[in-house]
């Protein structure tokens, strides 16, 4: 059964990324409608979302109980939901943003919010790549110590031979120097 509603989100949810994470978290339940900052100092978003009633009860459970990852994606503080019944209108064919003429802040803020996520990400990668390293830095150390041994290995074996080719080969001098 198809269901609209009209949902105002209370809280400091402006210039946080917030409507990102909310059309984002609208597709991924298969809404369509639209979400926007209210003028009222900044601090509520309109989100008006169509579709079908079980996609719209998981996405206001989602909004209410946000999960680590979502707290990843919007820096977010939600204080209060208020949801309003609607008459479904079908008029929707996605889900958008709508964005004053003044909110190039709030585009910035988004962007930082990406990046900080990628520079996470890149972080680990990096400890990752640190933590390989030191793997195989201490490989590398345990093979020198092995070629170590095995040079000494040989060096008391050839040795050994070296003597003894050394010591021949006097001899045949002195068998060569009598003929």
């Amino acid at each position: 059964m198809k269901k609209a509603c009209a949902v105002k989100v209370k809280g400091d949810v402006q210039r946080s990324a917030f409507r990102r994470f909310v059309r984002q978290l609208a597709k991924k339940h298969n809404l369509f409608g639209s979400v926007e900052n209210l003028d009222d100092y900044d601090e509520d978003v309109m989100i008006i979302c169509e579709g079908e009633a079980e996609s719209l009860q998981a996405f206001l459970s989602r909004l209410k109980n946000q999960t680590p990852e979502d707290r990843e994606e919007t820096t977010a503080t939600i204080t209060a939901i208020e949801v309003e019944e609607l008459p479904f209108s079908g008029k929707f064919d996605n889900f958008k943003i709508i964005r004053g003429p003044e909110e190039i802040a709030e585009r910035l803020d988004e962007g930082l919010v990406i990046m900080s996520k990628g520079f996470k990400e890149q972080k680990a990668g990096f400890e990752k790549m640190d933590e390989n390293f030191k793997v195989l830095g201490d490989r590398i150390d345990g093979n020198f110590d092995k070629m170590d041994g095995n040079f000494k290995s040989l060096d008391t074996k050839y040795g050994a031979v070296s003597e003894i080719l050394t010591r021949m080969n006097k001899n045949l001098e002195k068998i060569v120097a009598r003929i």
